[in-house]
């Protein structure tokens, strides 16, 4: 009797196939294989392609500290929580994000699989306005700050997932959280 593939395994076939074809290139039967399981094990236990995808991305998020975004009232450890959290979350499986980007404006299934990360940047932005109204960041676009903190961690994810990331490695989150400060703090 063969072993019982467990719902990592399948999810990692998942990011590999889809990383690998794209999301629209990607099949419920090569992800079957990768995964060493039955397409009808695929749709028994997750329906479709589309749920299989959103089950991986919602792994991934939930491997990660709770990103609640809440404020403390202390903006540096506010923003430096933020910073942590998206260096962790460039760091797993950058290429899979990459894909699913570049894919979401060609493909309207895409706009259910990227709700969930779409949410975190709304309360990152509420986050961002709230110390704006406090006076402790200055006033602009809270989406404009919100770029500006995170942006060079998305550009190294980016970069890594073409395979040209510099050899020095990802940004520091205490040096984007000093750099955006000097440019964006009141």
């Amino acid at each position: 009797m063969a072993a019982r593939v467990t719902e990592d395994a399948i999810l990692d076939a998942v990011v590999a196939t889809v990383v690998a074809h794209g999301y629209a290139g990607a099949t419920t039967r090569q992800i079957a294989a990768a995964a060493g399981v039955n397409e009808v094990t695929l749709f028994r236990r997750f329906g479709n392609k589309r749920s299989l995808v959103l089950a991986a991305i919602h792994r991934d998020l939930s491997q990660l500290a709770d990103p609640s975004f809440a404020s403390s009232g202390d903006l540096e450890a506010d923003l430096l929580r933020v910073l942590e959290y998206y260096a962790r979350l460039f760091r797993v499986h950058p290429r899979l994000r990459l894909v699913l980007i570049l894919e979401a404006s060609r493909n309207p299934e895409l706009e259910d699989l990227l709700r969930e990360p779409l949410a975190l940047q709304a309360r990152l932005r509420e986050l961002v306005a709230g110390y704006q109204r406090a006076g402790e960041l200055v006033d602009e676009p809270p989406a404009h700050a919100v770029n500006a903190l995170i942006g060079p961690l998305l550009a190294y994810g980016v970069d890594a997932a073409l395979g040209i990331a510099p050899p020095e490695g990802p940004p520091e989150p205490r040096q984007l959280l000093d750099r955006f400060l000097r440019g964006h703090g009141a």
